[in-house]
């Protein structure tokens, strides 16, 4: 019985990481908003050099979302079996999440690279879009869960990954 438990709960777990994964970047990033595209004044040659790298970058998200996919779905296999190897479950486990890493590790250097294109001016600019957006947001969350209350807070705020307390964050 306790091995049962052990098994399902191991195999629920190994479930929640297989099928979640980093939603897609959007493409371009804050760079994708031509409002802000045209406010920053890019050269030919910045357009020319960041659709490069975004053309890349994309190419390589691609194959990387396909190898952390396929991965996925060998570990379900493996949980499927009729006597599942738990060091081939763990060695899976470990894959996904080195190939999951890699994912996010790519989006920061694609980041990183984007900025060294821009001006000091342009990448100001830059972050107080990022800014002005992450507040209309949160003034847009905070409308909505003003206007639906705890109906609204029950059900989209305080657990983490779906799982667990209900955590209130005070407003």
């Amino acid at each position: 019985m306790k091995q049962t438990l052990s098994l399902l709960s191991l195999t629920l777990f190994v479930s929640v990481v297989a099928f979640s994964q980093a939603p897609p970047m959007r493409p371009g990033g804050a760079l994708g908003n031509p409002r802000l595209m045209e406010r920053l004044k890019l050269s030919d040659d910045q357009k020319n050099q960041i659709e490069k790298l975004r053309t890349d970058f994309q190419k390589q998200q691609i194959s990387q979302r396909a190898k952390v996919q396929t991965a996925a779905v060998e570990l379900r296999q493996l949980l499927r079996a009729e006597n599942p190897d738990k060091a081939a479950i763990e060695k899976k486990i470990n894959e996904v999440s080195q190939l999951r890493a890699q994912l996010q590790t790519a989006r920061v250097n694609h980041m990183l690279n984007v900025r060294k294109i821009l001006t000091p001016e342009q990448q100001k600019m830059i972050r107080e879009a990022v800014k002005e957006r992450v507040q209309s947001r949160f003034m847009e969350r905070r409308h909505r869960m003003r206007e639906f209350g705890p109906r609204f807070r029950g059900r989209f705020e305080g657990r983490i990954g779906g799982f667990g307390p209900r955590m209130r964050r005070p407003f």
